[in-house]
């Protein structure tokens, strides 16, 4: 299976590449966190069919508040 990280914030949502294992994406994740200084959600979701986009999961969910 795949993850990808999902990066919402008031301009938007943006999705990331795909990772491999949930350490990675996770860790991708806690980046974004540190990169952004507005509020931001970052999630990481599961995809558990690579050909259709919509088929995922919510694996863990981080935010930024200020």
């Amino acid at each position: 299976m795949y993850y990808r990280v999902k990066i919402q914030n008031l301009l938007g949502t943006s999705f990331g590449p795909l990772h491999p294992t949930t350490e990675i994406a996770t860790d991708a994740a806690q980046t974004m966190l540190r990169v952004h200084s507005a509020p931001v959600r970052v999630e990481v979701h599961e995809m558990r069919n690579p050909h259709d986009k919509r088929d995922t999961r919510v694996v863990k969910t981080l935010e930024k508040l200020a």
